[in-house]
């Protein structure tokens, strides 16, 4: 398996460990694994994206042929095949 597996910012990271979970990482060096291994476990042939979205307290994972946001409501499936993210700054 290959990918960028893991994705955050200074608070937060997310990644997928290579039992297939997706866990937490904060800060303050706390991990908290938060599963969702039977879905993951059908993207890992192949190339798996994490992206991490702090503004949305949002992560993607997808892997070119199935898409997933994960907040910190749950796990759902998108449309969107998501490789990278970033907001656009309003201009006044």
């Amino acid at each position: 398996d290959s990918g960028n597996h893991i994705s955050g910012d200074d608070n937060l990271h997310g990644f997928i460990d290579t039992n297939n979970e997706f866990w937490l990482a904060t800060a303050d060096h706390k991990f908290e694994k938060i599963g969702y291994k039977e879905y993951i476990e059908d993207m890992t042939k192949a190339d798996i994206i994490v992206t991490y979205v702090p503004q949305k307290k949002k992560f993607f994972i997808s892997d070119g042929k199935k898409g997933y946001c994960l907040t910190e409501f749950g796990l759902y499936s998108i449309n969107q095949l998501v490789s990278g993210a970033g907001l656009q700054k309003e201009l006044a």
